[in-house]
């Protein structure tokens, strides 16, 4: 007989900042963002500020509304989720992610010494790759490929690994993963 995993939960410290419409999250690995009913990001969330009523009040917390992410990242990913609960902050927030006003960067440790030229601090992975992830065999996919960019920059390396600051310009699914794999 196998046993569920226990259901996430929030704690405190897990609220990095909120306001009206909208609160600032800081996700685990392994917790999808949404599409988990009662385990994903949005419905921990949920569970957490509505058992806080000065905070839901804050918040101008509609259970009915919920919370809704203008932005995504991979379950694995570990970082901070900004999750809306009104229409109007999440219109708002996810415009500033159209717009390119919104900068994501990522810190990333990678199998392999990487090297830039010494006057160089960024250097670019522009390799094409299709919509959906190919495996560790084909990380660009399967499919037609599109044009993608990750802008990576090297913080300190190992003899085996290599730490580095990623910035996705494009968005692909599993995006840096796939370039740093290539």
């Amino acid at each position: 007989m196998t046993t569920a995993p226990p259901t996430p939960a929030l704690h405190p410290d897990d609220l990095l900042g909120w306001g009206r419409g909208w609160v600032a999250v800081s996700k685990p690995p392994g917790v999808s963002v949404h599409n988990d009913p009662g385990r994903d990001l949005c419905s921990i969330t949920a569970r957490y500020v509505a058992h806080r009523g000065s905070l839901a009040r804050s918040l101008g917390y509609d259970p009915g509304f919920g919370f809704h992410p203008p932005h995504r990242l991979d379950k694995e990913t570990s970082g901070v989720v900004l999750l809306a609960c009104s229409a109007t902050a999440l219109q708002w927030i996810s415009r500033q992610f159209m717009e390119k006003r919104v900068a994501k960067r990522y810190t990333a440790l990678v199998h392999g010494r990487l090297a830039l030229p010494p006057d160089v601090q960024w250097g670019d992975w522009t390799w094409p790759l299709s919509k959906a992830a190919g495996g560790r065999k084909h990380p660009s996919g399967k499919g037609e490929k599109v044009p993608c960019r990750t802008r990576y920059g090297i913080l300190r390396h190992t003899s085996r690994y290599t730490l580095i600051e990623c910035e996705p310009v494009t968005g692909r699914k599993h995006q840096i993963r796939r370039h740093a794999r290539m």
